[in-house]
């Protein structure tokens, strides 16, 4: 069953059945979970095509893609009638696009087949070059209620009940992407997401520290979920915060490190996700970061904060700052990160490794660091040695 978007999924419908050869391409644009791609499989099934799926944020060059659709477009006499689907289309763009985009352009002025195309960026330029030459549907997100009544669907056909706050919380949570709401509906409906919580409406207004804060101050999944998806921020921000708090706070060193491995296999994941390029993978972000801190920390408590430096640096170091400032600045560039992302992750490590050598000063001297510097950091590093003895 589809939810919403009625007069997109009609206009679809309308343009396959009308399709000729030389007709144009169709264009399936809006944000993930909301039922772009549902919407392709559910018409080809009603009008007896098959669907040649391929994910083109996988298979960005010419040709790569003309490999994986030479066959389908040379030998329909065998396969039938067909239709091309090209699912996450928006991820041809970029610097790895050598000659995608062009086989993709000159696929939709000759193809003997329906070209259908999904994106995910809504009007993004990035996609312009595309949408001016296609019949372009636009999906938007499924309404509140429309989520509400599919779940309660759900529900009442698996004879399964949910507390009336927690089936809100997931209406909120998801914001329109029906994808998320039915795996969060499955999580709650096992018991994976307790039921005790807060309005969902108190959320909305939320600051970043506010946000954070309740995610380590939470007393229940449910509740931990609520607060990071409230976090307007980057899924990179939220793992660097995350990561600030974790080591300036005081939990048990057990507790520290299994938040770390949650955090770890969270920046993992985001970095699997810029590889291949599968952004649909974000929706479990938030779930898989909140509901692993909060069990790993098992009610411990956490302050939030963001330093750019998270690590213990005592009182008497803040007037050493513009001297870590600048070895941020030189040695960021240098390991092809931020300031700030040397700083909180490497700039401990390097002052361990740097005052290890007898020829550190030497070292930091070649790099460009100043003589003041070189002072506080090795002084630094050797702290940091005598106490891990």
């Amino acid at each position: 069953m589809l939810v919403g978007n009625e007069e997109a999924r009609l206009g679809f419908l309308k343009w396959l059945k009308g399709w000729k050869i030389g007709g144009k391409a169709a264009l399936l644009v809006g944000p993930p979970g909301i039922g772009k791609t549902a919407t392709v499989h559910a018409a080809a099934r009603e009008l007896g095509y098959s669907v040649i799926e391929l994910n083109a944020s996988d298979i960005r060059t010419k040709d790569k893609l003309d490999r994986a659709l030479g066959p389908s477009i040379s030998n329909q006499a065998l396969i039938g009638k067909s239709l091309i689907l090209l699912d996450e289309v928006d991820g041809i763009f970029g610097r790895a696009d050598y000659g995608g985009m062009d086989f993709v352009l000159e696929l939709m002025e000759s193809t003997s087949v329906p070209l259908v195309m999904i994106a995910n960026a809504q009007d993004s330029l990035k996609i312009e070059k595309i949408a001016r030459k296609t019949e372009t549907f636009r999906f938007q997100r499924v309404p509140p209620r429309l989520v509400e009544l599919y779940l309660r669907g759900i529900l009442a056909k698996e004879d399964r009940e949910l507390d009336d706050k927690m089936l809100q919380a997931i209406v909120t949570y998801s914001k329109g992407d029906m994808r998320s709401a039915i795996n969060d509906l499955q999580a709650a409906s096992l018991g994976e997401i307790e039921t005790e919580f807060e309005s969902p409406e108190r959320e909305r207004s939320l600051t970043i520290s506010q946000s954070f804060q309740r995610l380590f101050d939470a007393s229940n999944t449910a509740e931990a979920l609520m607060a990071l998806g409230s976090a307007e921020m980057d899924p990179k921000g939220k793992i660097e915060t995350v990561f600030s708090s974790l080591v300036t706070g005081s939990l048990d060193i057990e507790y520290l490190a299994n938040a770390l491995d949650v955090v770890s296999q969270a920046d993992q994941i985001i970095g699997r996700i810029q590889r291949t390029q599968e952004w649909r993978q974000l929706r479990y972000f938030d779930v898989m970061l909140a509901i692993g801190l909060f069990y790993a920390m098992r009610g411990s408590k956490v302050q939030f904060n963001d330093d750019a430096v998270p690590w213990d640096l005592k009182l008497r170091l803040w007037n050493e700052a513009k001297y870590f400032a600048q070895i941020g600045r030189i040695l960021g560039s240098r390991f092809q990160t931020s300031r700030r992302q040397f700083s909180a992750v490497f700039l401990p490590y390097f002052a361990i490794i740097i005052a290890a050598e007898e020829d550190g000063d030497q070292k930091l001297e070649h790099i460009g660091v100043d003589e003041p510097t070189r002072k506080v950091i090795l002084k630094e590093g050797k702290k940091i040695l005598e106490a891990l003895k």
